[in-house]
């Protein structure tokens, strides 16, 4: 127990149960890309994307109403969510999957994707007035070392720049999520009031992202989709285990980490999604590729330590008003 402790300490994390918490959304949260890539075959990314998150939405509309979810919701805070399920479900995927349709590996699009925290610290200041230390700087600058090196030496063998523009576009859109999340969620807490309940945010998240994928999967790909059971089973793992646990403990996260810490549990992905990748396809990773993921575990530790805290404040119903 003192030796989970002590790690838990030095990744910075608030207490046991939320390193838990971290270890197992890296995990699932790997095991997308997988899946995605597995289905990739059978149909369209938006043709996917948009039966992914019909499943989704299906699911929790019966939770939220076994649970007692529903909730008023300021109009505000309402559109800041709406825009968060379109950046973080619609544009992240659909630019991401669209690069490995067009041949970036699983494992490469995670790795790349560890852009993010970077992005989410040079926005997470203005936008959250969460304190960047210079030890996450350094951190996060190391972190963007080993991506440039892995990408470069991928771009030098072959690779397409504009399937990794999109990956850019992905990044991008998830970072703008993570923020805009964040600051209703420190709003919340200097006004003390009560967030909004976590399958409830969730269904707004990927409703929103439903009404953007449906025109887009009939326009570009007709609806087109080979079925077979095992398209099933892979769009049922994205739909109820990736979707609902793997973003509902990002969102968990964001309550009692910073984003700045949050993002770097991102460099984590890598490593695990390429281990289930070499598995599954086979996928072999060069010299660099190795480098690559020591240097983006060194960058992790340095922006997770004790020394490199950021300010946060996590949401205790002890300290919310009655309304």
């Amino acid at each position: 127990m003192d030796n989970i402790r002590h790690i838990s300490i030095n990744l910075g994390l608030t207490n046991i149960e939320t390193i838990f918490l971290a270890l197992l959304f890296v995990i699932l949260w790997s095991s997308g890309w997988i899946g995605s890539k597995y289905t990739l075959d059978y149909m369209g990314t938006f043709t996917l994307l948009m039966w992914r998150y019909l499943f989704v939405v299906a699911t929790l509309v019966v939770l939220v109403s076994l649970f007692r979810s529903w909730r008023r919701i300021h109009k505000s805070d309402l559109l800041s969510h709406i825009l968060v399920g379109i950046l973080s479900h619609a544009v992240y995927l659909s630019a991401s999957l669209s690069a490995v349709d067009m041949g970036v590996s699983a494992g490469m699009t995670a790795f790349t994707l560890t852009l993010q925290p970077l992005l989410a610290a040079v926005i997470s200041s203005p936008m959250t007035h969460e304190k960047v230390t210079l030890r996450q700087w350094l951190g996060l600058a190391i972190g963007l070392i080993a991506v440039v090196l892995v990408i470069g030496d991928r771009l030098s063998l072959g690779g397409s720049p504009f399937a990794y523009s999109l990956l850019l576009v992905s990044t991008m859109g998830i970072t703008m999520a993570t923020m805009i999340d964040r600051r209703v969620e420190v709003q919340h807490q200097k006004e003390q009031r009560p967030p909004i309940p976590m399958l409830l945010k969730l269904l707004i998240h990927c409703s929103a992202a439903a009404v953007v994928l449906i025109p887009l999967a009939g326009f570009f790909e007709g609806f087109q989709a080979q079925w077979r059971p095992e398209v099933f089973l892979s769009i049922a793992w994205l739909s109820w285990v990736v979707t609902l646990s793997a973003y509902g403990l990002f969102f968990v996260l964001l309550r009692r980490m910073s984003a700045t810490k949050v993002s770097s549990l991102m460099y984590l992905s890598p490593p695990v999604t390429m281990l289930i990748a070499y598995v599954v396809f086979g996928e072999q990773l060069s010299n660099i590729d190795y480098l690559g993921l020591i240097i983006a575990g060194i960058a992790v530790v340095i922006v997770t330590s004790p020394g490199a805290k950021n300010e946060y404040t996590s949401y205790s119903p002890r300290n919310v008003r009655e309304h």
